[in-house]
Order: C-alpha cells, then structure tokens, then sequence
C-alpha cells in the first residue's frame, strides 16, 4: 500500500514539474532585459513576486561610460517594448498570463507609457471587447493572454507611431503619443 502510495505523489510531483518547464507564458518571474530595436536605450525589468506585476522597470540610456538612467516605472512584467520617437522614450508593456482566468476588468493586458508617465493601461475586459467589436471571432473571452502578439512598433508618417497587437485575427494598433486605440490607423 505504501508502494503504490509513493508511486502516486511520484507522478503528482512529475506533472508538476512537466507544467512548469514547459516554458509557456506563466512561468515565474525573472529579472527581465529589453533593448530598443536601435540599441540605444534598454528597459530592466526586476520582480518584487515570483508571479504578477510587482516591481520595478528602469529604462536606461546606452554610453560608453556607464549607462544613464532616465525613467523608473512602479511595475514589473517580461513584455516589454520601447522606442526612441524623436526626443521621447515609448514603452509597452503587456499582462501576465493569468492561465485559467476570463478576462477582467482589474487584469491588464497592454499598457503605454512615454516619458516616464502613463499614457493609458487597457484591462484584458477592454482589449476583448475591442477585438469582439471588431468583427474578430466572436466572444473571444477566455485563454485570451496566449492569443495577444506583438507586433511592434510601426511608422505610419512624418512622425506618427502606432504599436500594434494581434489577438482573435485581429490588429489593434495603439497611438505611442496618446496612447489612443486607434479605429482606422493610417498606413505607411
């Protein structure tokens, strides 16, 4: 009885262990490094938890000395994007994962931050709705965290940058100014 009692917990601690390294999205935190796409200016990120969104990003500026920092946000997460637009910083940042849960009101899925400050932050709730109002697939709610993909940073005139996101076959594309959901962004 003992022998098939061990047996048990040894195939319990197994699919534990087998979730965890899967290497998905809801593995827990580590210290986080992002370089802008020129090299120039780099965000890192460093947790307070191993799971959430507490702690703190700096973004730096890259010099031949030591590197200069230049903004601290109150937040951590391992999704992060940034871009030098003329003389301002943009960072993104997507949500956690939070594997088994709807879409809420209280769970971020995309924020936008320029100079220091916040832009907008959009719920997992917001982002559904825009996709589902969009003619994506309908009533896009759950497993939503694993279908959102960056796609970058996209110039789309003399100096208008928009970000864009896909989830539900769709492409939202934020403005890196305002941090506005954009209807019908311009194109290139």
């Amino acid at each position: 009885m003992i022998h098939r009692y061990c047996i048990w917990l040894f195939v319990l601690a197994l699919c534990a262990a087998y979730d965890r390294a899967r290497g998905d999205d809801y593995g827990a935190n580590i210290v986080y490094i992002k370089s802008s796409l020129c090299g120039r200016y780099y965000a890192k990120a460093i947790p307070d938890e191993p799971y959430g969104a507490k702690g703190v990003t700096k973004i730096y500026a890259v010099s031949e000395g030591e590197d200069r920092l230049i903004e601290t946000y109150p937040w951590y997460s391992s999704q992060i994007d940034l871009q030098a637009i003329s003389e301002h910083i943009s960072v993104v940042r997507l949500g956690t994962c939070r594997r088994g849960l709807e879409v809420s009101e209280n769970d971020l899925a995309i924020g936008l931050y320029l100079d220091g400050k916040t832009l907008k932050e959009y719920s997992t709730l917001d982002v559904a709705a825009a996709i589902n109002d969009s003619g994506a697939q309908s009533g896009y709610q759950s497993k939503f965290c694993w279908s959102l993909n960056t796609r970058g940073y996209r110039w789309i005139g003399s100096s208008d940058h928009v970000f864009d996101v896909e989830g539900g076959g769709k492409t939202l594309s934020f403005d890196v100014k305002t941090g506005a959901l954009l209807k019908d962004p311009k194109t290139k």
